[in-house]
């Protein structure tokens, strides 16, 4: 093939890739005879390619990467290969099917070939298409309007390691085929909450809601009525069916466990993937600025007023999001629409079993009962019983589906007996009539458990975030001998339990908020509730401590993982032993402390910083020696926000305090911490005599691991007095006490310290080599904080390299996760870095700079690594 690969063309242009559907098959069946298949194949293609401008960039099996100056010559060039491949006459009669996809925005030249997102979208799409199937994005559809080629548009796709969905079109013209199986890639229906049974009724209120979102006069609409009555689901079924009106999908963020409005910010941060920083508010303002979005915010009526705050802001500073609010009461913000949500209609007076059914209550009612029933249907004898029933419970949805599930043990008619006996009274007295219904139908079904369901239902309503069997049979059933998984198994099939089937190796079992308030106050109602909320404190406790065993190990990753899944629970201990006045300020400091260093690694600080004050609060009458360790951790949360003064003055305090109580070997971690910051700092006399009395304690006590730490600190002292042979030979003694140790965090953090004496030596690529072995380990053991530091030095590496574009993208990629991990950069830090910077900006230009700035900045964590991990592209 003739090399086409010089004077690509730059800025905006359309890329192209292709492959052979079912290459594998091909070869096995012919043998030496498909190399001159995939010669004829390619000669086809680039016959095309070239009588529209096209150039050759790269193949890799059997596929091409090709790149056109213009969509309309790459869709021209799409249709005419399309054609020639499929008259050509090919060998034993099979058939080459090649897949194609379009794709126009301004990749980044670089070596000879292309990097950057509009790359990996190309080829994304191109993997999604099928065989003699040509499909673009919709940049690329928009600017071939007048080229003569027709389009249709498939719909939205979430394709592999895109952060947002693609809307996708397939091309059109004489000759091709029009006709293809559903594209290889996830239909896009947003991230919302996948419904186990099926949405029933309120098709009215679906489109009337809709109505509103979308009209001019209004962006938020809040549904309002009592618990139980469907406004979740509702909102749920509205974002699903209605996705692809916003362009920028649905996130779906439940308020229910939360109390706080910073917790709500965090939560929406997290859902709608913007990063984290010391002002949630602020970063998200900035995320949401340009996107068309629907935002639902489930359960909101138990939040303080700061939380409408934060959502009068969004709204006041996003211009084209959308919320919809799901609430007991009215929010009172400014251009909020209400939309009262009315219990479903019952067809009554009616002797038309038919007619009957048709109405949305008794249609819910049917529905759930075959859940219990698989065979129940509406009939001339039992119509009126199931219109009787829908009735009494008021058209409630959430009463009429624990009703229905108790078909499987009660007819229809002794249903409508206890509904008359044991549902017209119950619940509080203040609750309005159709909360006491629901509370009553609640109550109805508690009732119905034996003693074992009972005691499992009312206990696991301390869980907040749900519960794994383990939990439940360490908190709930202890020593009181339950059988937890048969009293499980009982809930379930109640409908008090549902199982979250998200996590594919470990069942995991949550109640509605409703229900668990019911079960919560039954609790509290039997005097319990303080002494099994004291068993789940010290059941977090435990879980806690085993982590921290984990937690600079190879299998940290996963052990973080598990602390994040449970960190709705971990906040609900931490609420109960710290804000509860029945609570154990006890339990509370110690889970504050143990709780430390997970918030060091991966926590977030201004959330971590709000737990420790509480628990240094509540600490009055606690062991000084507990309590100078939040002083420790709130020391170490403020360097990671960068806020080095106040770091050194919690650090000052905390080693006042081990020193009072004698304790050396803290005495010792805090003189080591305080070196630390004083070096960054540049306050190196200080820092030497806080490292040297570090050391000497160290010594005398035998303590290796504190030993290496310090010895890391000298390094970089000595390393700031330009004593590189010195520092190389500290950070060489620090790393190697932790490799004796079996500390991989350890190794990894004296590693790149140790790439900062290559670097002060001039060489770059003993200084890369340290950073990418420091980054591979923090990354495999959890160490986010750490490894965002390690590409941000490894930016600065490439760009005195003279590899400005590799440079500046890991930079740009470091900068937004700092804020994402909560690592902020304070300023000296950041001044050391900034020359580094202004000459890639230099070296690139402006316009080119703020380009590759910005692909970085849209890198994930694990792309960001992956990327300063890949191999350097050979020169030449």
């Amino acid at each position: 093939m003739e090399d086409q690969t010089r004077e690509l063309p730059s800025g905006t242009i359309t890329l192209m890739f292709t492959d052979i559907e079912g290459s594998t098959r091909l070869l096995g069946a012919l043998g030496d005879e498909y190399r001159s298949l995939l010669n004829d194949h390619y000669k086809l293609i680039l016959s095309s390619v070239e009588q529209h401008g096209g150039r050759l960039v790269a193949t890799q099996g059997d596929g091409c990467f090709i790149v056109f100056p213009t969509a309309n010559q790459a869709a021209a060039a799409a249709s005419i290969a399309q054609l020639a491949l499929a008259e050509h006459q090919w060998p034993a009669g099979v058939e080459v099917k090649v897949r194609m996809g379009l794709h126009t925005g301004s990749p980044v030249s670089m070596d000879e070939n292309y990097v950057g997102m509009d790359v990996h979208r190309a080829a994304r799409i191109a993997d999604a298409a099928h065989g003699g199937q040509v499909i673009a994005s919709s940049p690329t559809m928009q600017l071939t309007d007048e080229s003569g080629v027709g389009w249709v548009s498939l719909g939205q796709y979430r394709l592999k390691d895109l952060k947002r969905p693609e809307r996708l079109y397939q091309l059109q013209g004489p000759g091709l085929k029009a006709e293809f199986p559903p594209l290889r890639a996830p239909h896009w229906t947003s991230d919302l909450p996948e419904p186990t049974t099926r949405f029933v009724g309120r098709s009215d209120d679906v489109d009337a809601v809709l109505e509103l979102l979308i009209g001019p006069e209004s962006r938020h609409v809040t549904l309002v009525g009592p618990g139980g009555i469907g406004k979740t689901r509702l909102a749920v079924h509205v974002g699903r069916r209605w996705a692809e009106q916003f362009s920028d999908g649905v996130a779906f963020v439940p308020l229910a466990t939360l109390t706080e409005a910073y917790e709500v910010a965090l939560n929406i941060a997290a859902e709608v993937g913007a990063s984290e920083g010391e002002d949630p508010t602020v970063t998200l303002v900035e995320h949401l600025h340009d996107l068309q979005l629907l935002l639902i915010l489930d359960n909101f009526e138990h939040l303080p007023a700061a939380a409408l705050v934060l959502v009068a802001d969004l709204l006041a500073k996003c211009p084209s999001l959308r919320v919809l609010v799901t609430s007991r009461s009215t929010l009172n913000i400014s251009g909020e629409r209400l939309y009262p949500l009315t219990p479903l209609g019952v067809s009554a007076g009616t002797s038309d079993p038919e007619a009957a059914s048709r109405s949305e209550a008794v249609a819910l009612f049917v529905d759930r009962a075959r859940g219990a029933v698989p065979t129940f249907e509406i009939t001339s004898g039992n119509f009126a019983t199931v219109v009787e029933i829908c009735r009494r419970l008021d058209g409630l949805p959430l009463a009429i589906e624990l009703a229905a599930a108790q078909l499987a043990v009660l007819t229809p008619t002794e249903l409508l007996e206890r509904l008359r006996i044991e549902m017209l009274t119950g619940g509080a007295a203040d609750l309005d009539e159709r909360q006491r219904t629901l509370w009553a139908t609640i109550n109805w079904s508690y009732r119905l458990l034996d003693d074992t369901g009972r005691k499992i239902f009312t206990q696991m309503s301390v869980f907040a975030g749900g519960a794994t069997l383990t939990d439940l049979e360490t908190v709930v059933g202890g020593e009181n001998g339950l059988d937890v998984l048969g009293g499980v198994s009982s809930l379930v099939s109640q409908s008090l339990l549902w199982r979250d089937e998200s996590d594919a190796d470990t069942s995991r079992f949550r109640m509605l908020e409703t229900v668990r308030e019911f079960a919560r106050s039954e609790l509290d109602r039997a005097g319990d509730l303080s002494e099994v909320s004291r068993r789940h404190a010290e059941h977090f406790l435990a879980f806690m401590r085993t982590a921290n065993e984990h937690i600079d190990r190879a299998d940290a990753d996963q052990w973080m993982v598990k602390i994040e899944q449970e960190t709705t629970n971990l906040r609900a201990a931490l609420r109960w032993a710290l804000e509860d006045p029945k609570g154990s300020r006890e339990v509370g400091v110690e889970l504050a402390n143990v709780m430390g260093w997970f918030w060091y690694l991966r926590g977030d600080p201004v959330d971590a910083l709000r737990w420790l004050q509480l628990a240094a609060d509540s600490a009055l009458d606690t062991p000084l020696a507990l309590k100078v360790r939040l002083v420790y951790y709130s020391a170490a949360m403020q360097e990671r926000l960068g806020r080095l003064d106040e770091a050194i003055v919690r650090f000052e305090e905390a080693l006042a305090i081990f020193r009072e109580l004698g304790d050396e070997q803290r005495v010792a971690m805090s003189l080591t911490s305080l070196g630390g910051i004083l070096v960054d700092t540049g306050d190196i006399p200080r820092a030497l005599e806080r490292l040297d009395e570090a050391e000497q304690i160290l010594q005398s006590q035998g303590d290796d691991y504190g030993r290496a730490v310090n010895l890391v600190n000298q390094c970089d002292a000595a390393l700031a007095m330009e004593e590189l042979d010195r520092a190389e030979a500290l950070g060489q003694s620090g790393r190697d006490l932790f490799a004796e140790l079996e500390n991989e965090w350890g190794v990894a953090m004296a590693t790149r310290h140790l790439a900062k004496v290559a670097y002060g030596r001039g060489d770059m690529d003993e200084t890369r080599a340290r950073l990418l072995a420091a980054l591979d380990t923090s990354r495999q053991i959890g160490d986010r904080s750490a490894s965002v530091r390690c590409l941000e030095r490894l930016a600065g590496v490439e760009i005195a390299l003279d590899g400005p574009l590799r440079g500046t993208r890991l930079a740009a990629a470091a900068e937004r996760l700092r804020r994402e991990v909560g690592d902020l950069l304070s300023g000296a830090r950041r001044q050391s870095f900034q020359s580094s910077w202004d000459a890639a900006r230099t070296a690139l230009g402006d316009a080119e700079f703020e380009l590759v700035w910005a692909q970085g900045a849209n890198m994930t964590f694990d792309q960001a690594v992956d990327y300063a991990l890949s191999p350097l592209p050979l020169s030449g």
